[in-house]
């Protein structure tokens, strides 16, 4: 009888030991299962925020952009800038181009360049010390090989989010005609703001990023 009871103990402790185990693993395949498309999901879930997140920086850039274009349209499209691309007088600088220009309108750069590819005038803002210096000749490289100068239609806009050495900037341009928008085209009027950490801080407030 006694060996009876431990043969029966024994098949009762390999079927315990064989359900304990099949429990383990049917437990460990359904975690890894779980933990797998919870992961999916994280995963999921991370990369349609950070393109949420992305388009929102894409639209506000190119809100910004928009608002630096509307800026180079109305400098541009003026008779008397019309007539100082072709003059050069004085008054129209000691007037318009000044460092308090610069500040109001929030902008880095002011460029003219006629119809012949000459650069009229071309200053980048210190805010530091409020004086106008000469833009870097990165910046005139660019433009060159851009399709600005190229341009000879009256409708023609350019924007772009541009990067120079070091320093991304915010580019916009329109061609220079009389005030009622007529031609012909004597240039290109270019203004930029540099996209710096100041800027970037800005757009993450203005976001909540």
């Amino acid at each position: 009888m006694k060996l009876k009871e431990k043969h029966f103990n024994s098949i009762r402790i390999k079927t315990i030991t064989i359900l304990t185990g099949m429990f383990i693993g049917t437990v460990a395949i359904m975690y890894l299962t779980l933990s797998s498309i919870m992961l999916s999901k994280i995963n999921l879930l991370e990369q349609q925020y950070m393109w949420e997140h992305m388009k929102r920086v894409e639209n506000a850039v190119d809100y910004a952009l928009q608002g630096l274009a509307a800026d180079a349209f109305d400098w541009a499209v003026r008779d008397d800038t019309y007539a100082y691309i072709h003059d050069h007088n004085r008054a129209y600088e000691e007037s318009n181009l000044t460092p308090a220009t610069f500040s109001n309108l929030k902008i880095d750069v002011m460029a003219y360049v006629d119809e012949n590819g000459k650069w009229v005038f071309a200053g980048i803002f210190d805010p530091e010390t409020r004086q106008i210096k000469p833009v870097p000749e990165e910046l005139k490289t660019y433009v060159k090989n851009s399709p600005i100068l190229k341009n000879t239609d009256t409708d023609y806009r350019f924007r772009s989010l541009i990067m120079l050495p070091g320093q991304p900037m915010l580019l916009a341009a329109c061609p220079i005609l009389e005030s009622d928008g007529s031609g012909p085209i004597r240039g290109h009027m270019i203004v930029a703001v540099a996209f710096n950490t100041d800027r970037v801080e800005q757009l993450s407030n203005q976001l909540d990023i």
